[in-house]
């Protein structure tokens, strides 16, 4: 059997035929989210050619969903880094901040202080809301300001081993101190 070697002039065929198997024809391992349309559209268009431009629709595409869907559903999701108790603890908190905040303007007032200490008492009514509102969303600002004990999200991995060779090894050698 004689195996037929298809040649062409055309620039980037091999790079086009691997996107299209890997991106863009049915059932491919990263299929992206476009209609069947454009789908048709721009297999026909890069039948015909190579050129970057035949990709300009199915980008624009692309785009509007990663700048208007993907990306704000991402970040909607990674803002909930803390786990039920944390949650709850950081709710905790910002109950008694407010209360705190209360209670110093309570005291306040009732004393022999000037009215400008008043002011104080919105330190713990603001911080107690900022973390009621944080909780409310999910977000656990306890682990916040130390970052010892984030949690670690299902998308990291589990990064470089310390010892694996890193092909920035030595840039990295060039920041070290001591």
């Amino acid at each position: 059997m004689i195996d037929l070697v298809v040649v062409t002039i055309q620039p980037f065929r091999e790079e086009v035929s691997r996107i299209i198997a890997t991106y863009i024809a049915d059932g491919a391992p990263r299929q992206l989210n476009i209609s069947a349309k454009e789908r048709s559209t721009l297999l026909h268009a890069l039948a015909i050619t190579t050129h970057p431009t035949a990709f300009s629709t199915v980008v624009r595409t692309i785009e509007w969903t990663l700048r208007h869907q993907a990306h704000p559903n991402f970040i909607r999701w990674t803002i909930c880094n803390g786990n039920r108790p944390r949650v709850i603890f950081a709710r905790g908190l910002g109950v008694g901040g407010i209360v705190g905040g209360m209670v110093a303007a309570v005291l306040i007032t009732l004393s022999n202080a000037g009215r400008g200490w008043r002011v104080l008492s919105a330190i713990g009514f603001m911080i107690g809301i900022a973390t009621l509102i944080c909780a409310w969303k999910g977000m656990c600002v306890v682990s916040k300001p130390g970052n010892a004990s984030i949690e670690s999200l299902p998308l990291k991995g589990p990064g470089p081993s310390r010892h694996a060779p890193s092909s920035f090894a030595s840039v990295g050698a060039l920041y070290r101190r001591g």
